[in-house]
């Protein structure tokens, strides 16, 4: 009986402290894991870089915002990785014509703000609500996309073209 009661002791302290490292390390706690392969019904394991964008068919992330007529402009971005030691780098994303506005998310869209999605070789890894993001575990090659989304979620798209930028990992030696 005491070994019963000690299993419940461990099994709400490891959860309480598993929930508390969840939360102190900025864990996205709604939805699933965009980085477990598993969570998309296919993969290897491997930070999802492994993992073909068609093994991505019955995850849709695809819904599209058309936002040609907004009175703000074509919002654009530009991309730039800065080496950071081993096979780290640091993106940096620049904006023309839109505001991130996390306190926003999941509202209704608002021209000419929102928030961005980052994808290595076509997968999504998080959300982006800010200007620098440390991507880890990159392989000379990987191609790197943030695109722009409304505060709904919907990619945005100006003239027919999705508005998102892409920038291919380089060799670290370079």
């Amino acid at each position: 009986m005491k070994s019963l009661y000690l299993a419940v002791i461990a099994l709400f302290f490891g959860t309480g402290f598993g929930f508390l490292l969840a939360v102190t390390s900025n864990a996205e706690l709604s939805g699933h894991d965009h980085n477990d392969p598993s969570a998309h019904g296919a993969g290897t394991g491997h930070l999802a870089h492994d993992m073909p964008s068609e093994a991505m068919a019955d995850h849709d992330h695809s819904a599209m915002l058309d936002v040609t007529g907004d009175a703000t402009g074509r919002p654009d971005l530009t991309l730039a990785l800065h080496h950071d030691g081993g096979s780290s780098y640091n993106l940096q994303v620049q904006y023309q014509n839109f505001t991130l506005t996390p306190a926003a998310v999941n509202g209704p869209h608002v021209a000419g703000t929102g928030h961005a999605h980052i994808y290595v070789d076509g997968v999504k890894l998080t959300r982006l609500y800010g200007d620098w993001f440390l991507l880890s575990n990159l392989t000379a090659g990987a191609e790197v996309k943030v695109t722009l989304n409304a505060n709904s979620h919907e990619q945005l798209m100006h003239s027919g073209q999705m508005v998102e930028a892409t920038v291919t990992v380089p060799d670290a030696q370079q």
